[in-house]
């Protein structure tokens, strides 16, 4: 439209000129060769070239200028009442909003596997864990538990496998099932290294907890929060175990792990990985004398009517949980629900953890006090009594001790040694 009116007024300026050189000359002329003739053939008694005269008389070049300009003016005329009647275009905005990432749709159901039910506070968190994330997600994200490892066909050795392919979702492991794949985390298994639960929590909030987070991740596995299950103890019929020379002999059912099973051998016993259903008939039939276990445990299967009538308190080995997410599912949910996700671990954790330790607590006691009369000794072994056994298996120590990595054990314990400080 600008362009419209810069034209417009060129021409009325040209008219204006004309009408004023018409003003200052007189009729006359005649035709010319290079003259001012019209451009039809000349008429006798009309003025001459160039001057304007009536409106009948005007040359037809001024005609076309005045038709021109009118036609002009009314199209411009148009224009503006179009533009007046026309709705307010939208204000422009500096820089239009990128579209949001594209989000794979979620799962209807995420697969949750656990190695024991909720009788423990292990099985206990994890079914907690799976309802603080479909509060908190408000039902974008379900998970559904599968106890018993049963959705790795009960095997608790294929459980970090199958997390870190994606076969599972999410999973509360534990740190010694998971060592056959990640090979530092046998640092909780190395012999009478960790004495209590402060020493343990030393470990796993402290450096050493955190490298091995990273370990964990560079396998394929995303860990969110650690959880506990109890320091391994063990219990025995025929005889109480009170220094290394007591465990001589002894046929002891014990879990997978190689660390664990090469120390009882150190100290003279015969190690037999059993399932429980197979552990229970040995123990019941005399064809084994002990078992590796943990108090909490020792009551929940009612081992003093398996001929378990002593439990020796010797923290031979600590069993953390780890709280974890397979990449896949974890790179599948927003930024904000995988916070939601680690916050409700975190959470879950922390809730499994004093309920784990509170039930130690409250089975030593009880082991104590109410099954006494059932035969049940329980023997809480001295620093001195302990540190023995730390000697007679200070061979398994070293051997492993170089698989798992000297920074780590130098973390390890370094933790454990500020922790006994009072």
């Amino acid at each position: 439209m600008r362009r419209d009116l810069v034209r417009l007024r060129g021409i009325l300026q040209r008219t204006v000129a004309i009408k004023a050189v018409a003003a200052t000359q007189s009729p006359g002329g005649g035709p010319a060769k290079d003259g001012n003739e019209p451009d039809r053939p000349h008429q006798t008694g009309r003025p001459a070239r160039g001057f304007w005269g009536p409106p009948s008389h005007r040359s037809r070049r001024v005609r076309s200028i005045e038709r021109a300009a009118t036609g002009l003016i009314a199209a411009l005329l148009i224009s503006a009442r179009c533009i007046a009647q026309s709705p307010a275009p939208a204000p422009a905005t500096p820089l239009a909003a990128a579209p949001a990432a594209a989000v794979p749709p979620y799962k209807p159901e995420y697969k949750l596997s656990i190695a024991v039910g909720p009788a423990y506070a292990w099985g206990i968190g994890a079914v907690h864990w799976a309802q603080l994330i479909k509060e908190r997600t408000a039902g974008r994200i379900v998970v559904k538990q599968f106890p018993g490892a049963s959705a790795v066909g009960g095997d608790v050795a294929r459980e970090f496998v199958a997390l870190r392919d994606g076969t599972i979702d999410l999973a509360v492991g534990s740190a010694i099932n998971w060592a056959t794949q990640v090979k530092a985390l046998n640092v909780f298994a190395l012999p009478f290294l960790i004495p209590d639960s402060s020493a343990l929590d030393a470990i796993i909030r402290g450096d050493a907890g955190k490298t091995l987070f990273r370990t964990i991740e560079e396998a394929g596995v995303v860990p969110l929060a650690w959880g506990d299950h109890e320091l391994h103890e063990l219990s025995t019929s025929q005889r109480a175990v009170k220094k290394p020379e007591d465990v001589a002999g002894l046929r002891v059912r014990i879990i997978g792990s190689p660390l664990i099973e090469e120390t009882f051998r150190a100290l003279g016993a015969m190690p037999a990985r059993l399932k429980w259903s197979d552990a229970q008939n040995a123990l019941l039939g005399g064809t084994a004398d002990g078992q590796e276990t943990a108090a909490q445990s020792f009551i929940a299967t009612k081992a003093h009517t398996l001929n378990q009538k002593h439990l020796t308190c010797w923290a031979m080995a600590a069993e953390p949980l780890i709280f974890a997410v397979s990449r896949a599912a974890w790179d599948g949910w927003t930024p904000a629900d995988r916070d939601v996700v680690r916050q409700a671990a975190i959470d879950a954790a922390k809730r499994e953890t004093e309920l784990s330790r509170g039930a130690t607590q409250s089975a030593i006691a009880a082991l104590g006090r109410e099954y006494k009369e059932a035969g049940v000794e329980v023997i809480r072994l001295t620093p001195e009594a302990r540190a023995a056994f730390a000697r007679a298996a200070r061979s398994v120590y070293d051997k492993w001790a170089s698989e798992i990595g000297a920074e780590m054990v130098k973390q390890a314990e370094a933790a454990v040694s500020t922790s006994q400080k009072p």
